[in-house]
């Protein structure tokens, strides 16, 4: 056991592969490094799924970076636990709620969850019946978008004229 001189020991001296003082690790300087290919094929995944996110690749990769973050501070918690040795809640738990609320924003951004998705829908939809002879082609994510705007405002059509041509309400 060490100690500063003339103090009793602490503790008995950490044994070789002690893993007391780890981490998640998600703060290492070489973590960027390692993940770095991951968040490339997360990104060009979402920009595949998604074409209208085509044109924002910082956004997606702030994306992918944050679902990679959140997966991993979960797997550090499902090895070790949400509760320390003395019962606490260990840091990482927020840490995680951190990087959840993260990926959230991001998602929104890109309209990748059904509320800001639809307010896309609803925007792309407003500037097509706006402009509805609009032939200039635009960016090829804009175009997708608008192609589902075109496609969802069709849809509404047909709800709202009802099958016979009537203008009956749909729930």
């Amino acid at each position: 056991m060490t100690c500063r001189p003339g103090h009793a020991p602490r503790h008995p001296d950490f044994e070789t592969g002690n893993v007391a003082s780890l981490s998640h690790g998600l703060f290492r300087a070489r973590r960027a490094e390692a993940v770095a290919a991951e968040v490339e094929e997360i990104a060009e995944h979402v920009a595949l799924r998604y074409p209208w996110t085509a044109a924002y690749v910082d956004e997606r990769r702030s994306y992918a970076r944050a679902v990679l973050d959140e997966r991993d501070v979960r797997r550090y918690l499902d090895e070790v636990g949400v509760l320390d040795d003395r019962g606490r809640e260990r840091s990482a738990v927020r840490t995680l709620d951190r990087f959840v609320g993260h990926a959230r924003h991001c998602r929104a951004a890109l309209g990748l969850t059904p509320a800001s998705h639809a307010h896309l829908l609803r925007m792309v939809a407003e500037v097509v019946r706006l402009h509805p002879d609009r032939t200039a082609p635009l960016d090829a994510s804009l175009d997708a978008l608008l192609a589902e705007g075109r496609a969802a405002l069709e849809r509404g059509a047909e709800r709202r004229d009802g099958p016979q041509g009537g203008t009956e309400e749909t729930l």
